[in-house]
């Protein structure tokens, strides 16, 4: 398109009322200027539609991808296979029809954007005039999930940090934890149960179990008499290395079933187990490892904070998968867990 028509596209001027998605329309509303819009005629609340563009664009950075325009090594050999009858077709939605869905507007403020931002994009070498740039009218866009890469290398760099370097007192440590972990009780999973438990006196959860494994008579009858010094966490001296915790570190492992804590202790064939419970005096407030494998967040793409929380949600979850694994008994020393 020629310059001046651009810039007149881009000093269009769109009301909030033109605009169904409720979050982008609602910031419209709250930041724009009140003049008339060029889409109803109605004076109101208004950005220029190069705002709605760049708005547009951000999200679709963020959110969607482009697809593929041609199809794939399997796809063409199923498209050759005479005994085939696969048809291929490109994914996702063209690009007005991905603008006009995403942000609920008309199919002329669409074009109208796709226009501006189709400009943005154009190729103006003579020599690469074949070649698909980003939002031109043939390209096609799908929703893409979450990527957690960022968040999987600083926590590579945390486990090192702990593992190798300074496991305790260290400040940058607690402040990547505190990143981490720091507002999980704002999340939810898809089911809507909470990632954060209270446990105590009046709450559902107000006692957990715990077992020791004794192979011999005396040390049992002990720990029958004082279960709370003998069946409660070790002194550090004794502490060996666990899931959650480095040789040292007197941790309380408990259960909430018998058969857990039991199969937990993991006790060898002629062993006796002893098994405690335990009431919480005190309130706690528990994280549930089981419940952030599916945490969940939503909201409107047009929200800038959305790709951040939707890429700390998706680490979560594979925290959560990282705490639950099974541990085999060589395996313990190495994968002690660097939040302990």
């Amino acid at each position: 398109m020629h310059p001046d028509e651009i810039a007149e596209l881009n000093a269009k001027r769109i009301c909030h009322e033109c605009i169904g998605e409720e979050y982008l329309s609602n910031e419209v509303a709250a930041t724009g200027v009140a003049a008339k819009c060029d889409y109803c005629d109605q004076t109101a609340a208004t950005w220029t539609l190069e705002q709605l563009a760049e708005r547009i664009e951000t999200a679709f950075d963020h959110h969607y991808t482009r697809t593929a325009d041609q199809p794939d090594s399997w796809q063409e050999r199923m498209m050759a296979d005479r005994e085939s009858r696969y048809v291929w077709f490109r994914e996702g939605q063209p690009t007005v029809e991905a603008f006009q869905e995403a942000a609920e507007i008309e199919p002329e403020v669409a074009e109208d954007v796709q226009a501006i931002l189709d400009d943005k994009y154009a190729c103006y070498d003579p020599f690469d005039m074949d070649g698909e740039t980003e939002f031109s009218a043939e390209c096609h866009y799908e929703e893409k999930g979450a990527t957690d890469e960022a968040w999987q290398e600083d926590w590579r760099n945390f486990e090192q940090s702990i593992q190798k370097e300074a496991r305790f007192f260290s400040r940058s440590a607690a402040a990547h934890l505190t990143e981490v972990f720091g507002h999980i009780d704002s999340l939810k999973t898809i089911n809507n149960q909470p990632l954060v438990v209270d446990a105590g006196l009046q709450f559902a959860l107000n006692h957990l179990y715990r077992a020791r494994v004794f192979q011999s008579e005396d040390p049992l009858l002990k720990a029958l008499c004082r279960p709370d010094q003998e069946l409660g966490p070790p002194p550090a001296r004794l502490a060996t290395a666990g899931r959650m915790n480095a040789q040292g570190i007197s941790v309380f492992y408990g259960a909430t079933s018998i058969q857990s804590a039991i199969a937990e202790v993991r006790p060898p064939v002629g062993s006796r187990v002893a098994v405690a419970r335990f009431n919480i005096l005190r309130p706690l407030r528990l994280l549930d490892l089981t419940a952030l494998e599916d945490a969940h967040d939503t909201g409107s793409i047009f929200d800038l904070s959305l790709k951040d929380r939707l890429e700390w949600v998706a680490f979560l979850r594979s925290v959560g998968k990282r705490m639950t694994r099974a541990v085999m008994p060589d395996d313990r020393k190495r994968s002690i867990n660097p939040t302990c």
